[in-house]
């Protein structure tokens, strides 16, 4: 299916490239192709008990698409105020995230959204995170850390997944001594032209 009809079937707008509110450390939203969302789905790292954190949200695709298809937990943070309203019009109108939260009987939303700069979101349960290249490496150094205080404090599985991700971000992975390197996720065969940077790039943290 089309991006578009990805959309209609799960009832939301998520289409379209926002850049208003760029700058040096914050990037634009675009969207993550639906056809990549799915390979991620098949590569079996995403479970139905696992709780996924989607920095740089924007209109929720990924947190949509990666609950229905996994009936994982997602929260999605994003730092622009318009990205977030956008997103919970979105939460409203999905009907799959409706019925879930309906059949759940936790009272417990397993989606959300959070106007929240990573710089200052506090990792807690969430043990999945999802990385588009929201921001700069500079922030990606901070959010990092936070990532593993988390995991300090509670040691758990936990995978990062950093789509088509820059060379200023694959540095800063490889030098992290808590990260290991476990899968590439390749994702070229997916366009008419192959681009090496279609890939997701798979981290687990480790003692």
């Amino acid at each position: 299916m089309t991006d578009r009809e990805w959309d209609a079937r799960l009832h939301i707008d998520t289409c379209g490239r926002e850049d208003h509110a760029q700058d040096g450390d914050h990037y634009a939203y675009e969207p993550t192709d639906y056809c990549i969302l799915e390979r991620l789905v098949q590569s079996g790292y995403i479970g139905h008990d696992d709780f996924l954190l989607d920095y740089g949200c924007g209109k929720g695709r990924v947190s949509f698409f990666l609950h229905a298809a996994t009936g994982c937990r997602v929260t999605g943070i994003d730092y622009d105020e318009d990205m977030i309203a956008a997103a919970r019009k979105n939460l409203r109108s999905c009907r799959t995230v409706r019925r879930s939260a309906d059949d759940g009987g936790s009272g417990e939303a397993p989606v959300r959204f959070l106007q929240e700069d990573a710089l200052a979101y506090k990792v807690t349960g969430e043990n999945r995170f999802y990385f588009f290249n929201p921001f700069s490496e500079k922030i990606l150094r901070v959010v990092l850390d936070r990532i593993l205080d988390s995991w300090y404090e509670d040691p758990r599985e936990m995978y990062l997944f950093f789509y088509y991700p820059e060379d200023e971000y694959v540095g800063r992975l490889m030098m992290t001594p808590e990260l290991a390197f476990v899968d590439e996720i390749d994702c070229t065969d997916l366009y008419q032209h192959p681009n090496r940077r279609e890939r997701i790039l798979v981290f687990e943290v480790e003692e």
